[in-house]
């Protein structure tokens, strides 16, 4: 039952009408309502605001919050960005070919305008030429080896003729007919 303020007081005042006494109190018992009423109203506005004031605070601190660890983030990459700018990469120490060079070797790897793609062409050309050599060097190494044994098995045997013809040259004349035939006609 929705009544308007000055409903409830003609009410009032109808219920009253003759003794002023009755009047007053019945007025002063409708103003203190009223009080009440407005108050319990200023109370749920504050309540209200407070949830308000609340919910904006929490807001503002995870607004907060997501900026901290968008600067820490933001930090963070900085410093490993520093980092790889500071890492010193293996391939600068490296002997490579100079571009020069390395156009007249290989110049259809030479050919591409980009200097990350280029430098990994040179890389890698540096590293089947270094392939290439290290094979070399094994075939090399092999050969040397097998000329080193052929040379000492080719000692050995001058060095037992050279004792042979010493015993021979020492030998008896008769018996040196028959040494020689021994050494030259192996039974």
């Amino acid at each position: 039952m929705a009544e308007s303020p000055s409903d409830v007081i003609s009410v009032l005042e109808s219920l009253i009408a003759g003794d002023p006494e009755k009047l007053v109190e019945a007025k002063s018992y409708a103003i203190l309502a009223r009080l009440r009423r407005f108050n319990r109203d200023a109370h749920a506005i504050v309540n209200e605001q407070r949830q308000t004031t609340l919910d904006a605070r929490n807001s503002m601190d995870q607004a907060h919050l997501g900026l901290q660890n968008l600067l820490y983030e933001r930090r963070h990459f900085e410093r490993e960005i520093q980092k790889c700018k500071q890492f010193q990469f293996i391939y600068h120490d490296v002997p490579l070919y100079d571009l020069e060079e390395f156009s007249q070797l290989a110049p259809e790897a030479s050919q591409t305008i980009d200097d990350h793609d280029l430098m990994k062409n040179r890389l890698e050309f540096e590293f089947t030429e270094r392939a290439r050599l290290q094979d070399r060097l094994k075939a090399l190494t092999a050969e040397r080896d097998r000329l080193l044994k052929l040379k000492k098995e080719t000692r050995v045997k001058m060095e037992a003729q050279a004792r042979e013809e010493t015993e021979l040259a020492k030998a008896k004349p008769h018996n040196r007919k028959q040494q020689l035939l021994r050494s030259y006609c192996p039974r």
